[in-house]
């Protein structure tokens, strides 16, 4: 889940896939960034295409021009790519607020719980292990996934001020901490001991595994968040938000 920080910090791009090179194609395809690297690269995607942003807003069937946008699709050109600097399976609270890619959230990360190392192709995909030139190269890594508890929160975009919530992180192979794209939070509370509790309590490979692979299939697919404070909104309608009294409450 993005916090108000990264929304400030990072700039809005649309996403296309070229037919052609990154100087001259027509619009393929349009969608999110996650939908269309992971379209992009797949084993049965043909050739000739490359992905690409711009602030340019597009539809499909479009003409493209070099001065549009900037390719994504540059990799290490040989180099070796640096390791991380401890197991990625290991990371605590600590790691996670050193390592975590700037403006993506993780410095109020709480707790921590690491789950799995994940190999599918979202995840890898999430782990998004930049170049040296700084562009996400097109062949990513597993992932270590985490269950993460973010608190307390400032207030004043998502999350009530005070709040804590429990998500979801990921620790890329060089060792970055990086967005998870697990879906929203899965509890939102006042209370820490409740948010850390229900780690404890629904934090299982097994549960969780069922839950990401269900929510990759589209955002509707992901679960609800239950709402212990009575005062989260979400991102306004369309939100799947469950209000409860106890953790007692919660059924999966």
């Amino acid at each position: 889940m993005k916090t108000f920080k990264s929304f400030i910090t990072e700039e809005v791009f649309n996403w296309y896939i070229i037919q052609g090179n990154t100087q001259k194609g027509k619009v393929a395809h349009v969608g999110t960034e996650r939908q269309l690297k992971l379209k992009i690269r797949k084993p049965t995607f043909p050739d000739g295409h490359v992905l690409l942003k711009s602030r340019k807003d597009l539809k499909v069937g479009d003409k493209w021009k070099g001065s549009y946008g900037i390719s994504e699709e540059l990799n290490w050109k040989g180099e070796e790519m640096p390791e991380a600097t401890k197991d990625i399976k290991k990371y605590t609270v600590a790691d996670f607020k050193k390592f975590g890619r700037k403006g993506r959230g993780f410095t109020t990360t709480a707790f921590v719980k690491f789950l799995y190392m994940d190999d599918s192709d979202a995840g890898r995909e999430a782990g998004s292990i930049k170049g040296t030139d700084n562009r996400i190269q097109k062949q990513q890594q597993p992932t270590a996934l985490y269950m993460t508890v973010n608190g307390p929160e400032p207030g004043g975009f998502l999350y009530p001020a005070g709040s804590y919530y429990v998500g979801h992180g990921r620790v890329n192979a060089v060792g970055e901490v990086v967005m998870a794209w697990t879906g929203t939070a899965r509890l939102v509370t006042y209370n820490k001991k409740d948010a850390i509790a229900y780690i404890k309590k629904f934090g299982n490979v097994s549960l969780q595994k069922k839950q990401i692979q269900k929510g990759d299939k589209g955002w509707d697919a992901w679960p609800t968040t239950y709402d212990l404070t009575g005062d989260f909104e979400g991102q306004g309608s369309g939100s799947k938000i469950t209000k409860i009294n106890s953790l007692d409450q919660i059924k999966y």
